[in-house]
């Protein structure tokens, strides 16, 4: 649809279908899990649960304090193999939802065992009988749980904390935790305190560093897990890391280059084509690990913000990806995922000489542009025309008989240039269509920078001319002061012959006098 506007110009519109459906809410996004249904509960911090029917895309609330839920501020949800789901709030305690009567109950705890509130994770070992739980302040707590006629009993509690003296652990905050059943090893990660592994078998607590002190992550302020059979994806505050396991030994990859939209990963999981998708403070990232081929999304994409929530990623049994944000949440299916091939041509908007707008018809004639020695401070806008997320555009160029090496610029179009050196080069100017594609369309600009005057041909001749004139002068003089030196050289000798003639006349006359008149 063409739009046509008073002074505005003429505007287009057009009709995009996101890649990704997305849900706003009134409060952030914490967590997610899947009912035996099908449909999805999202726990928020402040408005309890909500929940989603996939097929109907309809979003309802379900459960919050007035329904017996413990806090309406829910950070962890877990379903068991009886599908009984498990809720962590930020009050005291762990919900129940029983999947058999659709009651909200709560996990008895005997007073014998301290309290602990602020559950941030909760996570299930040896066939559901071990319920771990990862809090903030009260340290990772581990449960001995059984199931008998529809109700849970705790039958045995240990709580690891930095205030134990037997363990080697110096943070209580656990966001994360997965296990290694191969190993009977359960890792979780703590903000400020690295990965640390538990030995299920010995109950043993060893850090990564003491594990082999090599292996240093790009962050120790953990937030987030993914096993990947056996390895561990490790989302930290600033960067992404893989811990590989090979025989008996680790070895660590770290993802913190400026390839990454951000370095916040709160979310990691996993696709159907085996790639790693990440939630952080600006947008979503997808790692090919094949390639290590990383592609952004961001707000412009459909996404609920650009910011998302620690914790907040899930994926379903149709294996939709699921990242919650501080508006809402955003789900999709990766295999619908794809990236336009659109490759967008590529137009010099406008040209600045010392911030003085030019006419590009006049100042750029067949392909060159040239310039005066005084006018080498120059700036070019360029676009490219993708109408579809015209803003995810980057740009990049080189100057070649300059440097052969392209700078990148980002979504920035503005090139610079300051006091070129008089000459000609060749701009050349490449970009990216809405979906960050690099294309092949390049934009060529000879640029001609003239020489000062003291540099032009005229005063080149005239320097030319003076040379020539002051090599004679200097070869005149030359040659008058070798003559001179010659005719003084010459009037030397005559005068010392002279004298030589003069003292042996002399000689002669005084022996003759002297033989006259001897006796």
């Amino acid at each position: 649809m063409w739009i046509g506007t008073d002074g505005q110009g003429l505007i287009q519109l057009y009709h995009y279908d996101s890649l990704f459906e997305t849900v706003h809410t009134s409060h952030p996004v914490r967590c997610f899990c899947e009912d035996e249904d099908g449909n999805i509960l999202i726990g928020t911090k402040g408005s309890g649960i909500k929940l989603l029917n996939p097929a109907t895309k309809e979003l309802t609330d379900y459960l919050n304090e007035s329904k017996g839920l413990i806090s309406n501020s829910v950070y962890a949800l877990r379903r068991n193999k009886a599908n009984d789901i498990f809720i962590g709030t930020e009050g005291t305690g762990i919900n129940i939802l029983n999947a058999a009567t659709g009651r909200l109950e709560k996990l008895e705890i005997p007073d014998k065992y301290p309290p602990f509130k602020a559950v941030y994770n909760i996570y299930f070992t040896n066939n559901d009988s071990l319920l771990w739980v990862g809090t903030s302040g009260y340290g990772l707590i581990k449960i001995n749980i059984s199931r008998e006629q529809g109700r849970y009993h705790v039958k045995g509690f240990r709580q690891y904390n930095s205030s134990d003296k037997n363990i080697s652990l110096n943070n209580d905050v656990v966001y994360a935790i997965t296990s290694d059943p191969e190993d009977n090893m359960l890792w979780f990660g703590t903000r400020g305190g690295g990965l640390n592994c538990i030995n299920m078998k010995d109950n043993s607590i060893k850090s990564l560093e003491d594990m082999d002190s090599r292996i240093l992550l790009t962050n120790n302020d953990v937030l987030c897990l993914l096993r990947d059979d056996a390895n561990i994806w490790i989302g930290t505050s600033y960067g992404l890391n893989e811990l590989k396991k090979e025989e008996n030994d680790f070895r660590l990859i770290q993802y913190a280059d400026e390839k990454l939209n951000n370095k916040t990963i709160h979310g990691i999981l996993k696709d159907h084509e085996e790639k790693i998708w990440i939630s952080t403070n600006q947008g979503l990232s997808s790692l090919n690990v094949k390639n290590n081929k990383i592609d952004n999304y961001t707000l412009n994409d459909g996404l609920q913000n650009d910011e998302f929530s620690d914790g907040a990623f899930f994926k379903d049994h149709r294996d939709f990806l699921y990242f919650g944000g501080v508006s809402g949440f955003s789900y999709f299916n990766p295999r619908n995922i794809h990236l336009r091939e659109f490759n967008p041509p590529l137009i010099l908007s406008s040209l600045k000489i010392y911030n003085t707008v030019q006419d590009i018809n006049e100042r750029i004639r067949k392909g060159v542009l040239k310039l005066s020695y005084e006018e080498r401070f120059m700036t070019f806008n360029f676009i490219a025309k993708d109408f579809i997320n015209n803003e995810n555009c980057e740009y990049a160029y080189r100057l070649k008989n300059h440097s052969d090496d392209w700078v990148e610029m980002g979504n920035n179009p503005n090139i610079i240039f300051t006091q070129l050196p008089p000459g000609e080069y060749q701009l050349e100017v490449k970009s990216t269509n809405g979906d960050k594609v690099w294309g092949d369309n390049i934009y060529r600009l000879t640029i001609k920078v003239g020489y000062p005057w003291w540099l032009s041909v005229p005063a080149l001749i005239i320097y030319a001319i003076l040379c020539i004139i002051i090599f004679y002068i200097t070869k005149s003089v030359i040659k008058n002061r070798i003559r001179l030196s010659r005719q003084v050289l010459i009037a030397q000798v005559e005068k010392r012959h002279e004298q030589k003639i003069y003292e042996s006349r002399l000689n002669f006359f005084t022996n003759v006098a002297h033989e006259f008149f001897t006796p």
